[in-house]
């Protein structure tokens, strides 16, 4: 499988700048990583950029782990408007959802959906 660290790299570079974060500096405090793992990532000088750097960065940058692990792939990701809505939405429900019950009534409420599609309790 042919990988394209550069494509990551480029992806990375244009939507910081979109979100003001014009130095790699300002990015790399922000999502607490170290900014020379953030240069090497973006310039395309490490094979594999680490599960953790590309959770920080997807963190950072609005958009889902996988969609960043698409686009290192070479895979057609989805239209990163959707990826960016999703984790808005999601923020926006989870956010509502903390306001109006206790983090216990949360736990009960997520075991129960667990429960409902055949996962394990946590």
């Amino acid at each position: 499988m042919k990988l394209h660290p550069e494509k990551l790299g480029d992806y990375i570079q244009q939507r910081r700048d979109e979100l003001g974060f014009p130095s790699r500096l300002q990015f790399a405090k922000k999502i607490k990583l170290d900014p020379s793992t953030v240069e090497r990532i973006e310039n395309a000088d490490t094979r594999s950029p680490g599960l953790e750097a590309i959770v920080k960065i997807a963190s950072g940058l609005g958009v889902t782990e996988q969609f960043l692990i698409d686009i290192y792939k070479g895979k057609p990701t989805e239209n990163e408007s959707e990826v960016v809505l999703k984790n808005d939405l999601y923020s926006a429900v989870i956010k509502t959802m903390e306001r109006h019950f206790t983090p216990g009534e949360l736990q009960e409420k997520a075991n129960k959906m667990r429960a409902k599609h055949g996962e394990e309790k946590r």
